[in-house]
């Protein structure tokens, strides 16, 4: 099945997915190449190699042709076999999955990377939740920075997160200076999924919320 897959890619994907260094990590971006493949060709009906993708100048990849769906937007994170992607028409969209896991000096990096006000609420929490709280937070920022296009080249403290646990989630965000954005432009999600957190931001309109439709891509992926 994994030639199959591979059969979607173009030359520079494949020659992306041969450069990693361990198989596990090797097969991971090559399914998820081919899901996003599939998932595009899915939602328009195009093949999956019709698909011709670069990236912008921060390393984000972004449609170039068929040049009709330049405003089909979309983002891809896969972490420890959780593969997740998301789909959206005329509108910015990021998300960002990270395996629920302890992390090795969480609170100096926290200390390093975000504002007072999140690392108050890591260290908050109870010992055993503490990474969790700083998943959620490490998550909610790169969704959004993936969603902006801008990737890591903006300072992780300049976009910052309120989490209210719940269900759902309350999130809300506030924005450094460099970002020149609104926290009313956006909606944040939280998602607890096996042993895994997934963040997603999406552009909203007005004051209207976008609804998330999720979707196993199982039977997508089983495609010839």
């Amino acid at each position: 099945m994994l030639e199959v897959h591979r059969s979607v890619l173009s030359p520079e994907e494949c020659e992306d997915v041969d450069s990693r260094v361990y198989p596990r990590h090797r097969e991971e971006k090559l399914v998820a190449r081919a899901l996003l493949r599939r998932a595009l060709s899915d939602l328009t009906g195009l093949a999956p190699s019709t698909w011709q993708l670069q990236k912008n100048e921060y390393g984000r990849p972004e449609i170039a042709a068929p040049g009709d769906y330049r405003d089909l937007q979309f983002s891809v994170s896969h972490a420890g076999g959780l593969i997740a992607c998301l789909l959206s028409w005329h509108r910015k969209v990021g998300v960002d999955v990270e395996s629920a896991q302890q992390i090795d000096g969480m609170l100096n990096i926290a200390d390093r990377y975000f504002i007072d006000s999140e690392t108050a609420f890591i260290r908050a929490l109870p010992g055993d939740e503490q990474s969790r709280g700083f998943l959620e937070l490490w998550t909610l920022k790169e969704a959004y920075l993936k969603a902006r296009g801008l990737g890591l080249s903006v300072p992780l403290s300049e976009v910052a997160f309120t989490i209210r646990r719940g269900t759902p989630y309350q999130i809300s965000a506030a924005f450094g200076p460099s970002l020149a954005d609104e926290p009313e432009r956006w909606q944040f999600a939280l998602e607890r999924l096996d042993n895994h957190i997934i963040a997603a931001a999406l552009e909203r309109r007005r004051d209207s919320l976008v609804k998330i439709a999720m979707h196993d891509a199982a039977e997508l992926m089983r495609r010839p």
